[in-house]
């Protein structure tokens, strides 16, 4: 289907918890025609902290910028495949677009450098689908006044399902990720932790209230499919089209990738209730963290009885998982103090 042109004015960021289908939806929103989805490129926090700065860079510092970006959007962020000083032309293309030879913003470098991949592949804006941008809704509102938030909200035990199972990945389909990628995964998942992250994500969305910031509950994307996409297309600037549920059926932490299937899965949406993989323990656990914010957004309690026991052995492997996951995420941190209250919404 031919896609007429769109109204699309500035870049699409959408965001949400870690495993909420932000991916699925920058899918979605790049089945158009203008739109050209990114890698996570981990901006904020790993490369720029709005507060911290600095705010204008050097022509060198910002063409390094530009090429950790490029770097980032070529050969993934986990991957660690040659570095960025591979991509310096590159780098320097984006930053003499920005500003020449004299001082230019982190921002500045990172906008140019989502117009630029997208016009690279075909399209007319990028789109970032870097989950932890929840965080920063406001300062990317700030920069780029034509944004549009497209903010992925999802059943906290669903969340903690896929992230368990995400270490997985490796059997499922991505055959090339590296195993320290698999134990970073491994270790990110704990039944107290993961429900704290994801309250964290809703909490920051919900107190942003701006017209350009869209909330979509990633069941009613699968479950009222042509509803909900017409609706973020509007949102968007865009027409809607039926191409834009022709996505693929990949990236699961719970079924092998097939190459052959496309199309929205409704029957991810209840795995977590349907197929189990969640102990009483770690539903009862995530319901405590999470539970006013989990009402708010029309997720109901499955009130699990039987849990003391195993809420024990969680509580024993906290330590673990936290000193693990401490050192296999340094390289995404940034400024961890500031990352630790930008999540608590300090």
């Amino acid at each position: 289907m031919t896609h007429s042109v769109t109204n699309v004015n500035g870049p699409v960021f959408v965001v949400g918890a870690s495993r909420s289908g932000t991916t699925l939806m920058s899918r979605v929103v790049s089945r158009t025609g203008s739109v050209r989805a990114l890698a996570e490129v981990h901006f904020f926090e790993r490369l720029y902290t709005p507060g911290i700065g600095p705010d204008a860079l050097s022509h060198d510092d910002a063409v390094e910028l530009a090429a950790q970006l490029v770097h980032t959007q070529h050969k993934g962020l986990f991957y660690r495949q040659g570095n960025a000083a591979d991509f310096h032309d590159e780098a320097e293309q984006i930053v003499s677009a920005v500003n020449g030879s004299g001082a230019v913003s982190p921002l500045a470098v990172y906008g140019e450098f989502l117009a630029v991949d997208a016009r690279r592949r075909g399209g007319e804006v990028g789109c970032d689908q870097t989950p932890r941008n929840v965080f920063y809704i406001r300062d990317i509102l700030r920069a780029f006044p034509d944004a549009r938030v497209i903010n992925m909200v999802r059943d906290p035990r669903a969340v903690m399902l896929s992230q368990k199972n995400k270490w997985r990945r490796r059997s499922l389909g991505e055959s090339d990720l590296p195993r320290s990628e698999v134990v970073r995964s491994w270790s990110n998942y704990h039944p107290l932790v993961t429900p704290r992250i994801w309250k964290g994500a809703v909490d920051a969305a919900d107190k942003v209230r701006d017209d350009r910031v869209l909330t979509v509950r990633f069941e009613d994307l699968v479950a009222d499919s042509e509803r909900t996409v017409a609706d973020v297309a509007a949102h968007c600037g865009m027409p809607f089209s039926a191409d834009m549920l022709d996505v693929p059926k990949e990236s699961s932490s719970l079924a092998t990738d097939d190459p052959d299937a496309r199309g929205l899965r409704g029957d991810v949406a209840e795995a977590w209730r349907v197929q189990g993989g969640l102990s009483d323990a770690e539903i009862a656990m995530c319901e405590s963290v999470a539970g006013e914010a989990m009402r708010r957004h029309g997720y109901d309690s499955a009130a699990p009885s039987n849990a003391t026991l195993g809420k024990l052995g969680w509580y024993g492997a906290l330590p673990v998982k936290l000193g693990v996951a401490g050192v296999m995420n340094a390289r995404q941190l940034g400024n961890p103090v500031t990352m630790v209250k930008r999540r608590l919404g300090k």
